[in-house]
């Protein structure tokens, strides 16, 4: 049981020195709560949406479950919320909300392990996206793409979408996903054993969490700092012997 909710704390956001074991149950149950709470608050939106012929309202409510679903990792409803959303938005000739239903989808996909789906799904959000000018949507997908194609071991197809979400990124001015963006180039480079871009890169995400006062991601920087150069002097050691 302690396991469980230890897991359960780390996902809702909470340290498991700060809180004890009965605190870990109440966010649990407080999580619960407010899950069936948006569930049916969105089935009531529906309902009435539907009710009045309102298209538009019906697909937001759709894409709201959706969102509700993916949350409680519930995939496979969240995916056909979504996919309804979609169905609707395509109806309606709404482009914008068609982009954001392809983007969420490719997320729900993506963490359903279907990833040549949630591929197709980025790269339908990332189209829509450049039609409408939406540079926000169309950087989000470079960056998502970024991450299926690094867990895939494409590394240089990784580096060109978070190269791309983060010049996406510099143009609007989005420093928060900036950072994201060169801590995901650290992480391919990495993987692809280019230590001095990985520690480069992994330097400057640091840099936007400190301007941020981003304490979580500078942890996570500074321990992939960390392990960056330790794997560049092991390589260094191995070549010299």
């Amino acid at each position: 049981m302690k396991k469980i909710i230890k897991i359960i704390a780390n996902q809702l956001g909470y340290r498991e020195a700060s809180f004890p074991l009965s605190s870990f149950r109440e966010a649990l149950d407080k999580h619960e709560k407010e899950f069936s709470e948006a569930i049916e608050f969105y089935k009531k939106n529906l309902d009435i949406a539907r009710e009045a012929g309102d298209s538009a309202a019906e697909g937001d409510a759709y894409f709201n479950l959706g969102i509700a679903y993916d949350s409680h990792s519930d995939f496979p409803k969240a995916i056909e919320c979504y996919e309804k959303s979609l169905n609707i938005a395509r109806e309606a000739s709404d482009r914008a909300r068609e982009g954001d239903a392809y983007l969420n989808l490719g997320i729900a996909y993506n963490s359903h392990s279907n990833f040549p789906k949630a591929i197709e799904c980025y790269e339908n959000s990332l189209s829509i996206a450049r039609e409408a000018g939406d540079r926000g949507v169309e950087g989000e997908a470079y960056f998502n793409l970024g991450n299926i194609y690094k867990s895939q071991g494409d590394f240089p197809k990784a580096i060109e979408c978070y190269e791309k979400s983060f010049n996406n990124a510099r143009e609007v001015g989005d420093r928060a996903r900036e950072g994201d963006a060169y801590f995901g180039l650290g992480n391919a480079y990495i993987s692809h054993t280019n230590f001095p871009k990985a520690i480069e890169c992994y330097e400057k995400s640091l840099n936007i969490a400190r301007e941020a006062g981003d304490r979580a991601r500078e942890r996570s920087v500074f321990f992939s700092i960390g392990c960056a150069y330790k794997s560049h002097s092991d390589r260094d050691r191995k070549s010299v012997v």
